[in-house]
């Protein structure tokens, strides 16, 4: 996988680590009914990974690009298939006053991941289709 491809996919993850300790500050700042201003920053953090991502993506190639997507969406489904074994034993319905930071960040950060394969699936034309219907097979031959 060339240099900038790895680049590229290191600015998604940052980009999604960014949503998620975003979903998870607003979420309970809204349980103790306050408002530090805290969310602003983590905003343009957020965008801030965005727009570097998009703009060093701009500059692929069609199949650098759809590498790019092929590779987001194989290891998003590896989270998504991990996600029994680290939501294990957890419920989603548990309040937030009993429930630690670390047990939030990984029920926000699973429907985060779900919520963004989906729309790379989604996203995917007939070639990317294929392709990552048999780079899950390999993956799953693997097992």
């Amino acid at each position: 996988m060339s240099a900038l491809i790895q680049q590229a996919l290191q600015l998604l993850q940052a980009g999604a680590l960014a949503r998620i300790q975003f979903q998870c500050a607003r979420i309970v700042r809204r349980s103790l009914l306050r408002d530090d201003g805290k969310d602003f920053k983590l905003q343009c953090r957020i965008e801030k990974f965005e727009r570097q991502a998009a703009a060093l993506i701009q500059t692929f190639t069609p199949e650098q690009c759809m590498r790019v997507r092929l590779e987001r969406a194989l290891f998003l489904h590896m989270l998504q298939e991990s996600a029994a074994s680290r939501l294990e034993g957890w419920s989603d319905q548990d309040t937030l006053d009993c429930m630690p930071a670390s047990h939030l960040f990984e029920w926000v950060a699973h429907d985060d991941e779900r919520k963004e394969l989906a729309e790379l699936e989604n996203a995917m034309g007939p070639d990317e289709k294929i392709r990552y219907a048999c780079a899950l097979c390999r993956s799953w031959a693997f097992r």
